[in-house]
């Protein structure tokens, strides 16, 4: 128990490191008493969190881009 208590605030010392927070239900399943399998879990969710916002940001910037293409269009043909 006390082994899975420290894993667990070394896992979430490194997801802090990565701006991650996360529930202690998601942590828990990251979480082992093995040092390197729960470095493993966490570097690995960390990696696909990171990439998985980057994607959600480029999405949102495309649209924008998108959104703005159309309302310009839209106003210079009002004119």
């Amino acid at each position: 128990k006390d082994a899975l208590n420290e894993m667990s605030k070394t896992a979430r010392k490194m997801l802090a490191d990565e701006n991650i927070s996360i529930p202690d239900e998601l942590l828990s399943k990251l979480v082992t008493t093995d040092a390197e399998e729960t470095k493993a879990a966490v570097d690995g969710f960390a990696k696909l969190f990171n990439e998985s916002v980057e994607k959600k940001k480029k999405e949102n910037n495309t649209s924008i881009k998108t959104k703005n293409v159309k309302l310009f269009a839209k106003l210079k043909a009002n004119r």
